[in-house]
């Protein structure tokens, strides 16, 4: 029998098996964060003492919400397990009152998530490639103008997860034109297959490409980024930088239209937070 409970801090290391089954890139610091930023909202499908799936939420505010990190056991798949655990999130953002509830989708995971009243809204490309060296030098940014501009950007308030990004890796890369106006910014962490890159806001693919290399040049080896195609200039700009696609991300959406992302985002932050 399959038992649907919090997830715990003490599941950290059974999450981590779940992703290295599932080719995730995830960290024990990554799964760390998810549950600091909703201790409540993160949950587990065991089978006596074996977690077999988890999932995680992310709420910003009432207006948005983000659901992540659906993996369920192989052996323990066709089971209904993964749709209990979405059934699970979905109950728990209702309950605070949250809006709009999105996530980013495998193609695999997509029809789950239809039959749960999802719709596609937009797609994203996981991109991979050897870390470029800086081609430009880029600063470190005051908290105020980057928590202001990422807020406008990805249309609600998620600064709890960039100070945890912060905290775990580091303050973003950031360029500024003639006038002191801040042009992009990238964020950047370590992964368990590779380094990751995002979010990464910009005003151009030039500005993007700067902070991006400056970001993946620190990490070094290979790097993950999951990238808006329909950015001007982006797949050309990542091509020259020896990047690869690897496959789609599809940005799916419960509720309301609710907040949208604006033209600037041209990297997520994550399929698990948006």
């Amino acid at each position: 029998m399959v038992e649907i409970r919090r997830l715990r801090a003490t599941d950290i290391d059974a999450m981590l098996r779940l992703c290295a089954l599932a080719g995730w890139n995830q960290t024990a610091q990554d799964v760390a964060r998810f549950l600091a930023l909703a201790p409540d909202g993160c949950f587990a499908a065991c089978v006596g003492d074996l977690v077999v799936g988890t999932t995680t939420t992310t709420a910003y505010g009432t207006d948005l919400a983000w659901v992540g990190m659906v993996l369920v056991d192989p052996d323990f798949r066709r089971r209904g397990i993964a749709t209990t655990l979405m059934e699970t999130a979905l109950r728990h953002l209702d309950r605070l009152g949250v809006r709009t509830v999105k996530l980013d989708a495998t193609p695999a995971g997509r029809l789950v998530y239809e039959r749960l009243g999802f719709v596609t809204e937009h797609v994203f490309e996981r991109w991979s490639g050897p870390a470029p060296a800086a081609c430009a030098p880029a600063s470190e940014g005051t908290w105020d103008e980057i928590a202001e501009a990422d807020r406008l950007a990805f249309g609600a308030d998620r600064g709890a997860l960039l100070r945890g990004l912060i905290a775990d890796a580091g303050p973003p890369l950031l360029t500024r034109n003639a006038q002191g106006h801040m042009t992009a910014y990238a964020f950047r962490r370590p992964g368990t297959r590779a380094g990751y890159v995002g979010p990464v806001l910009a005003d151009d693919a030039e500005t993007a490409g700067i902070v991006l290399s400056a970001a993946a040049a620190r990490l070094g080896g290979s790097v993950f980024i999951d990238i808006d195609p329909a950015f001007p200039r982006a797949t050309g700009l990542m091509e020259r930088l020896g990047f690869a696609r690897q496959r789609e991300l599809i940005r799916m959406r419960r509720g309301e239209q609710g907040p949208t992302t604006s033209f600037r985002v041209f990297a997520i932050a994550g399929p698990a937070v948006g």
